[in-house]
């Protein structure tokens, strides 16, 4: 875990142009712009949960249940190993951010460079990874052809560098970018994976069509990134001055997160009939729109709250996130209560109505993860990746609970509520005890010379 540091300059080497002019002004915004910024960031965020949900109302009903129940449990896999990006997107936010911030520009391009340099080369030895994984994986998904173990890798790997350009359109506070970059991926997603399921391709074939938007997303994020590249053309920091132990932290905590997020359909493909594992599958689908609702927020804060950090202004952002949840969460946790059955025949069709007692009950579990999400974000944003503690316990506890009760799928949402509230918890006893020793852990980038 990171501990606390005196910030560090990042060193440019020589030959390096003077003062960081990039040939862009970056655009800092302020408190209104901020607001509307995040009101932008959800309002797409929002856009996109509509295209997912009618994604997976569309190929639920292509598929049938035992088809749909492989596809989400394909997704829920490929989200699981995603999050060690998701943990360098946070390091290279808080990076950038720091040193846009002082107005190092160039620095903050160096960084992005270096990056993406890293992560391209740890790509190939993932590659090694998949194979090692492949046959252990398909006997944990009961799946017994090799195909849909090869799209996640493929669609894995071709996720690696997004989610660099992701922070660094986010730690500069291009948040337009980064919103019509979201909003394309979606609208791709949509096309290939509804087009392919409704020419008769399974769950294989509609990962791979997510892999190519992803490819074709990453490519318009480098266009508007391009004036980084072009800056910093020829000169490269060591990966490990950039991804260090605040990455490890980070990737651990937000690993764990994922997995609380996630494996309850994992333990409902491997112990409920495949009928029974799709009617799972759907209302986890219908309800997970919830964990949607802290995206705009915590996209918005993260950067700002890892430039307060050591002032009196983090708790107000972590109040906001909070509140901004709960009036969100209330009326939608009590329409999934009132009308599941009317739910899932709008997005599902007939053939899931059995699914409709889970819908209430783990619509208020999402609402306890939603808010999670904001703890988990703005602890992360801090500098403070011993969270990772906390999320293991729960993780833990979870995965105990599972394996003592998971008979049915009104056992696995049991699960899933306590846990949720455990987590929540958790994170704020974990925000209070540290913040009564509470320091300024600064980015992982030490003093050191860029090499050409």
């Amino acid at each position: 875990m990171s501990e606390p540091r005196d910030e560090e300059e990042v060193e440019l080497p020589s030959d390096a142009p003077v003062g960081g002019v990039l040939s862009f002004e970056n655009p800092q915004v302020g408190a209104r712009g901020l607001l509307r910024s995040g009101a932008m960031v959800s309002a797409v965020a929002l856009i996109a949960n509509g295209f997912n949900v009618i994604f997976h109302f569309a190929t639920a009903r292509l598929m049938g249940p035992g088809e749909y129940s492989l596809l989400t449990t394909m997704f829920a896999v490929f989200l699981i190993a995603t999050v060690p990006l998701l943990a360098v997107q946070a390091t290279i936010t808080r990076e950038m951010a720091s040193l846009i911030s002082r107005g190092d520009e160039h620095g903050a391009g160096l960084v992005l460079r270096s990056a993406m340099r890293a992560m391209v080369r740890g790509g190939l030895i993932l590659v090694v990874v998949a194979g090692i994984l492949f046959l252990p994986l398909m006997s944990i998904l009961n799946v017994d052809r090799p195909l849909p173990i090869l799209a996640v890798a493929v669609a894995f790997l071709v996720q690696i560098p997004g989610p660099i350009a992701s922070g660094a359109l986010q730690a500069s506070e291009r948040f337009w970018a980064l919103s019509w970059t979201s909003a394309l991926q979606s609208t791709l997603k949509l096309a290939a994976g509804v087009g392919l399921a409704a020419l008769g391709f399974g769950a294989s074939a509609v990962t791979f069509g997510f892999a190519a938007a992803t490819v074709v997303t990453f490519a318009a994020m480098v266009w508007v990134l391009r004036p980084y590249f072009a800056q910093t053309r020829g000169h490269e920091l060591p990966a490990r001055r950039i991804i260090g132990r605040y990455a490890l932290g980070a990737a651990i905590a937000l690993g764990f997160n994922t997995a609380l997020l996630n494996t309850d359909l994992v333990w409902a493909r491997g112990s409920l009939s495949p009928d029974d594992a799709g009617l799972y599958a759907a209302a986890s689908v219908a309800t997970s729109m919830l964990l949607l609702i802290p995206i705009g927020l915590n996209t918005v804060l993260f950067a700002r709250v890892a430039r307060l950090r050591g002032s009196d202004g983090e708790r107000p952002h972590l109040n906001l996130g909070l509140l901004t949840v709960v009036l969100l969460s209330v009326p939608c946790v009590a329409i999934y209560f009132a009308f599941p059955t009317t739910l899932l025949h709008l997005g599902f069709g007939t053939q899931y109505d059995d699914a409709a007692p889970l819908l209430g009950p783990l619509a208020l579990a999402m609402a306890f993860y939603a808010l999670t999400l904001v703890y988990l974000n703005h602890l992360l944003a801090l500098g403070r990746d011993n969270v990772a503690i906390v999320m293991a316990l729960v993780l833990v506890v979870q995965q105990l609970a599972f394996l003592l009760h998971h008979g049915s799928s009104t056992a696995i949402v049991d699960v899933q509520i306590v846990c949720s509230i455990l987590s929540v918890l958790g994170c704020e006893l974990f925000l209070r005890l540290s913040n009564r020793n509470a320091h300024d852990p600064e980015p992982d980038l030490p003093a050191a010379e860029a090499t050409p």
